[in-house]
């Protein structure tokens, strides 16, 4: 397992120097240290690289990260692969605390458990170059009132992409598509719950 540490700001912001050095799927550990204080959360590095990306959070640092806000994906063209934002390990995970989730643009694929016990979330907004969402994508987005999903075309799904669901939690889809999301495999089971972005 790989460790990078980085100190916050007075703002709480810190930038990690990742390195290449990590095998595709190792275990890598993001260390934050403030005032004496240290937070930690791990990753899963990706198989490949593909052009960098940028994980940013909205919030602020006092009781980091208790008082995160929002987090956004971006700089990524192509597949964010399996397990990549996990919240695992604990109640204590940065990305269980995440109040909602925006994926920007370019992104092209979501793999199996990508954003799964992302608990926190109250919305997630995916992005019309998204065509496929794996399974366990989503699982135990139990606080999500909203999915954004901005593709005219269903993504493909899997029975179990958003297992355990919120069960008021709503798609967002643009207007022209609802039909085509009711009729589509397995966002089927998801019919009374579509509604035109």
């Amino acid at each position: 397992m790989a460790t990078y540490t980085g100190v916050a700001d007075a703002n709480g912001d810190f930038i990690i120097p990742f390195s290449t050095s990590y095998t595709g799927g190792q275990k890598v550990t993001v260390k934050a240290e403030k005032g004496g204080a240290e937070k930690s959360i791990e990753l899963n590095a990706p198989s490949e690289v593909v052009g960098g990306g940028i994980l940013s959070f909205s919030g602020n640092g006092i009781s980091f990260p208790n008082n995160i806000g929002n987090a956004t994906v971006s700089g990524i063209n192509g597949a964010i692969p399996f397990y990549c934002f996990a919240a695992l390990f604990g109640a204590s995970h940065i990305f269980e605390k995440v109040k909602g989730l925006t994926i920007e643009s370019g992104v092209t694929s979501l793999g199996d458990y990508a954003f799964q016990y992302w608990t926190g979330s109250l919305f997630v907004d995916i992005p019309d170059t998204v065509t496929s969402i794996g399974g366990y994508t989503f699982q135990n987005l139990n606080s999500c009132d909203t999915i954004f999903i901005r593709a005219t075309t269903p993504p493909g799904i899997q029975s179990t992409s958003f297992q355990s669901l919120k069960s008021s939690c709503i798609f967002k889809v643009p207007s022209g598509s609802v039909d085509t999301y009711k009729a589509a495999p397995n966002w089927s089971a998801y019919s009374s719950r579509i509604q035109a972005i």
